[in-house]
């Protein structure tokens, strides 16, 4: 709710009413795309840590973004429910 005053002296109150779409994902569907949500970040964690261990044994720098997509792997492992 927005209240303003004018230079009269009136106040002047507004309202929005927002309205949300939503969709309900079937059950099947959603636990599909969540097991492949999963199972593509466990590909990309995987694939990243060993680039990781050979950039340490031939003792050259990391790039910054690996770190980032490290950890977003991994939140996305932590955090996707089973």
């Amino acid at each position: 709710m927005a209240t303003t005053t004018t230079s009269s002296g009136s106040i002047v109150v507004a309202r929005r009413v927002v309205r949300t779409m939503t969709y309900r994902w079937p059950d099947v569907t959603f636990a599909i795309w969540l097991f492949v949500m999963m199972l593509c970040s466990s590909v990309i964690l995987g694939i990243l840590s060993v680039f990781v261990q050979i950039q340490q044994q031939l003792l050259l720098p990391i790039p910054w973004f690996v770190y980032l997509m490290l950890s977003a792997c991994a939140c996305t492992v932590i955090l996707t429910p089973v």
